[in-house]
């Protein structure tokens, strides 16, 4: 049987229902006055305060908060709480059998108490979905009929690909059970879909496809925001997934002319989209996220020929557009070329781990952007980028945020550092920082070489003299923390373990 996590909404026990129901604290009320002696009465804390510090704790920690007496019990009820809540499903490992999702009961009760409180609701299956208990309908159904969203997260199993259509599909009941959580909604203006089952047999189907589910309801014509299948911390993604097509969402975006934000997979693009997001009478468009996927085998998604006049009528269009790239996979430097065109107003840039970044991507984001971008970020580990990312920061007046798990000496760091008073994000990886003296660099196969002053010296000689003992790099690690923590007035180290 699947399992089901429970973050923000979740209990672990039916007396937690006690203190919703306003039950006895007696007992926690005499625990408060024994300790109330040892340390500061907190009890005399504004309403407000009490509920900013537990909107900061995870959802059981609020809970113990709230039974140590009936004052705190009360606040657990209060609506700033509760306009948030994940809802997380473990699917089956994959669906090639019938595997079961369920809800406990916890749940339920959570959404007859405060359901209609919610405003943000993030339903994520992770793995497959196949087949809904009863009870999990049941659940979802209430959910439909009580809260009033604002913004939904729908993650409903993994992004398909071809592969997957061997196996089982998800019940077209249950299926419904998700999409009517989008149907009846009245006050959404903030919709991401992560994955939906894409199979063609799903989406060829009016009331199972989620896309024409939210074109047939007249009352999301204000969407403000729409992402689709756009990934958010994670490193990796189906390589060739099952996606609308670049004409369908064309056609899709055409239905909703108040979007402000879109965000969308590169094989989606196309330059009727870029046309139709710049027509006159839709709302002005402020970010465009775009998530940039590649296969070499697969025409499908090699990266799509998009024309300058296309982004120069949409930049015209919304003067204040700003654009981010997330690059997902190896893409030849000649193909990126194709979609950093200097019409597009890039803000961000981030090489997620499996991407790719190369001196001439680096140099063509500093020749291009140097008037625009304020965030670079990479999760893959070159070895050879960092001068280029010295010229990039020193180049860019507007970029504020630098992660870079490659290879870099720690005098870059500083001299990275130097360049801003002050940072969003400054990340760099340990392991990857080299602190050493640099040496004359050498060939791998060259035996006697030339120094510094000319001499002729053994080159295996020179590196063996030249590493660098562990309490040198500690001390070299210490030094840099010190000099980058001064800069940014406040203690600053480098990431331990890359995440």
């Amino acid at each position: 049987m699947e399992q089901l996590e429970l973050r923000s909404s979740e209990m672990h026990t039916d007396s937690s229902f006690n203190c919703v129901d306003g039950g006895n604290a007696t007992a926690a009320e005499m625990l408060h006055e024994e300790v109330e002696s040892e340390g500061p009465d907190f009890s005399y804390l504004p309403e407000t305060a009490w509920v900013r510090i537990l909107e900061h704790l995870p959802m059981t920690d609020q809970y113990h908060v709230s039974i140590t007496c009936s004052r705190l019990c009360h606040l657990f009820s209060h609506p700033a709480l509760w306009k948030s809540a994940y809802l997380g499903l473990i699917g089956g490992e994959h669906n090639f059998h019938m595997s079961h999702a369920f809800m406990p009961n916890q749940f339920k009760r959570i959404v007859e108490h405060f359901g209609h409180l919610f405003q943000r609701l993030t339903i994520v299956i992770s793995g497959h979905l196949v087949k809904f208990e009863e009870d999990t309908r049941e659940i979802l159904a209430n959910l439909t009929k009580v809260c009033r969203l604002e913004h939904l997260v729908l993650q409903v199993g993994i992004v398909t690909s071809n592969f997957h259509r061997r196996g089982m599909r998800p019940r077209q009941a249950d299926l419904l059970s998700i999409v009517q959580l989008v149907s009846n909604a009245f006050r959404l203006k903030q919709l991401e879909i992560i994955s939906w089952p894409m199979y063609p047999e799903i989406f060829d189907k009016d009331d199972t496809n989620v896309f024409e589910v939210m074109k047939k309801n007249p009352k999301l014509s204000n969407l403000e925001s729409l992402r689709m299948f756009w990934m958010k911390n994670r490193h990796w993604s189906e390589l060739a997934p099952l996606l609308p097509s670049p004409d369908y969402t064309a056609s899709l975006v055409s239905h909703f002319r108040a979007l402000k934000h879109l965000a969308l997979r590169s094989p989606m693009l196309s330059d009727e989209l870029l046309s139709e997001l710049a027509s006159p009478s839709r709302t002005k468009l402020l970010s465009l996220q775009i998530l940039v996927m590649y296969n070499l085998h697969n025409w499908a998604f090699r990266i799509p020929t998009l024309s300058s006049s296309a982004w120069l009528s949409l930049t015209t269009a919304s003067p204040n557009l700003e654009v981010e790239f997330a690059i997902m996979s190896r893409v030849p430097d000649f193909e990126l070329a194709g979609l950093l065109l200097p019409e597009v107003p890039v803000v961000a840039v981030k090489i997620l781990k499996y991407g790719r970044c190369s001196p001439q991507v680096m140099s063509s984001l500093r020749e291009k952007y140097h008037k625009s971008l304020q965030s670079f970020v990479c999760y893959n580990d070159p070895t050879d980028c960092a001068s280029q990312l010295v010229d990039l920061v020193k180049s860019c007046k507007k970029i504020n945020s630098v992660v870079f798990h490659g290879q870099i000496h720690s005098q870059s760091v500083i001299e990275i550092v130097q360049q801003r008073h002050h940072w969003q994000e400054f990340e760099f990886l340990e392991k990857s920082i080299v602190t050493e003296r640099e040496q004359e660099v050498f060939d791998e196969d060259t035996v006697i070489g030339r120094g510094a002053d000319g001499g002729l010296v053994q080159v295996g000689v020179v590196r063996f003299h030249g590493r660098e003992s562990e309490d040198d790099r500690q001390t070299g690690l210490d030094y840099l923390c010190k000099e980058v923590s001064k800069r940014m007035e406040y203690s600053w180290r480098p990431l331990v373990g890359q995440t």
